[in-house]
């Protein structure tokens, strides 16, 4: 994309958020955009579902109801973005960069977040079902109220002042119930 193109869709998107009616939403569908640098604008709403987005730089970008669905994020960096209801299903966000990111109420669903680091991050009421936090660095992460359900989710890495509700005390506690270890010690615990 070019850099004029990029400036006209960056500037019609703003009327059309101020309800101009020159203006038109911020469509990126089907795009390859890597390496993009949108640091700072104002996204909210904006469609990036099915694009490349690869090292993409969204630094306090304002992405609020954004959509991203199915799209590639390896790398990119969302490092005190706005994501509050926006959505992600189905994405690689592989080694991304959701450092002290607002995400209350997004939708992670089914995304690899493999190494992703999400340190300092408000994730309270967002759903992360069937999502692999493998290696990711979870440190200092709210997610009272978030939906974990069936995500893969390395305890032993970047969980150190992880903020939950008791609903995710439970499943953990449930998951070590359904545990079997011929070592007495472990029925003591159970």
């Amino acid at each position: 994309m070019s850099q004029i193109n990029l400036c006209e869709i960056l500037h019609k998107h703003k009327l059309w958020l101020n309800s101009d009616k020159d203006g038109q939403r911020a469509v990126f569908k089907d795009m390859d955009l890597s390496g993009i640098n949108l640091k700072g604008e104002d996204l909210r709403d904006a469609d990036f579902r099915h694009t490349n987005l690869e090292s993409a730089v969204f630094t306090n970008t304002d992405l609020r109801a954004a959509r991203f669905d199915n799209s590639i994020l390896c790398r990119a960096t969302f490092h005190g973005a706005n994501l509050r209801e926006t959505r992600f299903l189905m994405c690689n966000l592989e080694r991304a960069d959701l450092t002290e990111v607002g995400a209350i109420g997004a939708n992670f669903n089914e995304s690899n977040m493999r190494d992703a680091c999400l340190y300092g991050g408000d994730f309270r009421n967002a759903s992360f079902r069937h999502v692999d936090f493998r290696g990711a660095d979870m440190r200092e992460t709210d997610f009272r109220g978030a939906d974990l359900s069936l995500s893969a989710w390395s305890l032993s890495q970047g969980s150190v002042g992880v903020e939950v509700d008791i609903q995710f005390v439970y499943q953990l506690l449930g998951h070590v119930a359904c545990l079997r270890c011929s070592d007495p010690e472990f029925d003591e615990i159970k």
